[in-house]
């Protein structure tokens, strides 16, 4: 008989932690894409993305992307946040790892940033290491910068987004300083939980005299669950 009550608080204490745990802020997006890759041609993927984001210093977030190039990445991204009246302060230790023309891509570095009502800004270090499958000597590339710039065009509608991007460190698209992004993405909720999501993007996919007529360009249609 005495093992009811602690029974009974042990399942109160677990349907306290669930409701807890999910009233915490996150979401999951399912999207298919397709493109245009001046050196691959035509090309489709698809990608999961998820994010999660305690009451109080601890976020996460990651995503999984398959491209028919073939390229298989992972991106993983924890991190520690602190909340102002005016906005969010955050750092992010950043792992991504990828597989493409059977070599290994193995990237790890720090991000900092900071986000606002309107706009947010990340800027970062990485190293990567390019690793052929068959074991073979690699390369590294030792200093690399990330960064990313963005503008919310509608901060104060519930049912709408509409952001205007500037990256080359999006998660699964982690790229050298002189190959950024420019994204324009948007969603509609007709739930208040489940959205419907979109975006185009267009990427420099070369270098100097290169650089000027070689790109990559692609489109993006799926769905967000946030809770």
């Amino acid at each position: 008989m005495m093992n009811i009550p602690r029974r009974a608080a042990a399942i109160l204490l677990m349907v306290t932690i669930f409701t807890e745990a999910i009233a915490q802020e996150g979401g999951v997006k399912a999207v298919g894409m397709a493109g245009r890759n001046a050196t691959f041609g035509y090309f489709g993927g698809t990608e999961i993305s998820a994010s999660y984001s305690a009451r109080s210093w601890f976020q996460t977030r990651g995503a999984l992307r398959y491209t028919s190039f073939p390229r298989y990445t992972l991106d993983i991204r924890p991190g520690i946040f602190h909340d102002f009246t005016s906005g969010r302060i955050h750092a992010e230790i950043l792992f991504q790892g990828a597989l493409q023309s059977k070599t290994y891509d193995v990237c790890a570095g720090l991000v900092a940033g900071y986000a606002g009502r309107r706009f947010w800004a990340d800027l970062g270090y990485y190293y990567r290491g390019m690793l052929p499958s068959d074991g073979s000597k690699g390369l590294s590339e030792p200093v690399n910068i990330l960064y990313e710039a963005g503008f919310r065009c509608l901060p104060d509608q519930e049912k709408w987004d509409l952001n205007i991007v500037v990256s080359n460190s999006r998660l699964c698209e982690l790229e050298r300083f002189y190959q950024p992004s420019l994204i324009v993405e948007g969603a509609y909720y007709p739930l208040d939980m489940l959205g419907i999501y979109a975006s185009a993007a267009l990427k420099r996919a070369g270098v100097f005299n290169i650089s000027s007529n070689s790109y990559q360009e692609y489109i993006s249609l799926g769905i967000h669950y946030r809770w």
